[in-house]
């Protein structure tokens, strides 16, 4: 009786245990990612990074030759407290789709994630301040789960002085409502006119992922 007692109990801890996810907390600033790349690891977790307008997004590395050019700024990304010098851009060759097009990358994990906020440097092809418009859509499965469009309020590019010139964007009050509680597995970036250059730094998401190792407290 004792034993069959024992292995019920058993069974309903690994139950309830199966059924919770464990969360990881983190900024990104890929500091530590390798130059060029279009993946970057966050709390062991693999981000992937493409373009549905053919660009080649990747972390850029001062002094890396990316597709002919070489990568040139030392300093120029913003972790979210201060001036770092890798992100994810799409500077390098070819790696953009011409002036006044806007630009687009995506952003996916094979687990699910909550973003809470990034910094995003938002210009022309020539680093100057543009006037077109950025939509962010959070998706999970292929559909959406909330849409951010921004036409104003960016960061004046050359202003080094806030946020190295990158623009500050709050998940949980940028949009209409707060979407920082919302489970996505992809977040894209689009952008429009002479938006046509973005970089990415200090991402701060949480990563929600299966608990691999079962045990009853």
């Amino acid at each position: 009786m004792k034993q069959n007692y024992t292995f019920k109990t058993l069974l309903i801890c690994l139950s309830w245990l199966c059924t919770q996810a464990l969360h990881a907390q983190s900024i990104e600033d890929f500091e530590t990612e390798t130059a060029g790349s279009s993946t970057f690891t966050d709390n062991s977790q693999v981000f992937s990074i493409s373009s549905t307008t053919g660009e080649n997004y990747n972390v850029f590395s001062n002094g890396y030759n990316d597709n002919g050019t070489t990568d040139t700024c030392s300093n120029c990304g913003w972790s979210g407290m201060s001036a770092d010098n890798k992100f994810i851009d799409n500077t390098g060759g070819s790696n953009n789709n011409g002036d006044n097009n806007g630009s687009s990358f995506t952003i996916t994990n094979t687990n699910e994630f909550t973003i809470k906020s990034l910094y995003l440097y938002c210009a022309t092809n020539s680093v100057n301040n543009h006037t077109g418009s950025l939509t962010i859509i959070g998706k999970k499965g292929g559909l959406n789960q909330f849409t951010i469009t921004k036409n104003s309020g960016f960061n004046d590019v050359n202003n080094f002085g806030v946020n190295n010139g990158f623009t500050y964007i709050d998940f949980a009050t940028e949009g209409s409502s707060d979407f920082t509680q919302i489970n996505i597995d992809e977040l894209e970036f689009t952008s429009t006119g002479n938006l046509d250059y973005m970089a990415l730094d200090g991402f701060f998401s949480l990563i929600s992922f299966l608990c691999k190792s079962l045990y009853c407290l």
